[in-house]
């Protein structure tokens, strides 16, 4: 099996594949305080009885990256591969390499994978709806032209309450009245629908821009969220888009594996 992994802010996503096969789905909190040993013990007990042939990773916590590294390749004795720009890739990037973060590039590529087939040289969005709201333009199936980032539903409540001296910390349900009469209700009115109206403006806009229409697939924690408030903008969801990217490019990039005995 190949174990691939997405370390985002607030979470760890991590899956294990046999070949296209998604067998085994877990998380882990993104904790920068744990230890290397933490994190072994953490996937010790989740890959129990399975011993990894490769192991893919992408990141946007720096500071996390090589001590997960780490503790997997103390685990499993298996070198961890990092998703970059640097591997061949099924399209042209027009985005500056440097820049482009690794969970980006494995989202459109999870997309490419999903969608080569079936959408030939349409134009593909793909929205990654998590702490930061990222739209990808893949341009005819040939081209990753780039994007645009914007902050999502929980970087707005966090926000308001550390930039204000009275607005309290409060989480975000699936519905709110539109006019909130307390606090509380009117900030998740005006984060839910905010968010909603800013990713269908977005969405909009990049519309009018790409002919034909293009089609759009969401992953991320919010993205079902999106496409129940957006069904027309939002035409799939793919829970592990991400992570399904991470193993596309691995296969696009297959190495012999090396193991390396753990001191």
């Amino acid at each position: 099996m190949w174990l691939t992994l997405d370390i985002g802010n607030s979470t760890i996503k991590a899956a294990l594949f046999h070949g296209e096969d998604l067998k085994r789905y877990f998380t882990l909190p993104t904790d920068v305080e744990a230890s290397v040993a933490a994190y072994r013990h953490s996937f010790r007990h989740h890959l129990q009885g399975v011993a990894p042939e490769r192991i893919g990773v992408v990141s946007v916590v720096p500071s996390l990256t090589g001590k997960v590294a780490e503790a997997l390749q103390a685990e499993t004795w298996i070198p961890v591969e990092h998703i970059s720009s640097r591997l061949n890739l099924p399209f042209e990037l027009c985005y500056a390499s440097e820049q482009l973060g690794s969970d980006r590039l494995a989202a459109v590529a999870g997309a490419y994978y999903r969608l080569h087939a079936t959408h030939t040289d349409q134009h593909v969005l793909v929205l990654d709806a998590g702490t930061a709201f990222t739209i990808e333009v893949l341009e005819g199936m040939q081209r990753y032209l780039g994007g645009l980032i914007a902050p999502g539903p929980q970087l707005m409540l966090q926000a308001l309450h550390r930039n204000t001296a009275q607005l309290p910390a409060i989480s975000l349900p699936d519905a709110a009245p539109l006019i909130g009469t307390t606090t509380e209700e009117a900030i998740r009115a005006g984060v839910g629908y905010g968010f909603i109206e800013l990713a269908r403006g977005l969405l909009h806009r990049l519309q009018r821009e790409l002919h034909p229409a293009p089609y759009t697939i969401a992953t991320g924690g919010w993205a079902s969220f999106l496409k129940e408030h957006l069904p027309e903008e939002v035409h799939d969801v793919a829970p592990h888009l991400v992570l399904e990217g991470v193993r596309f490019l691995m296969m696009l990039n297959t190495r012999s594996p090396v193991y390396v005995h753990p001191h």
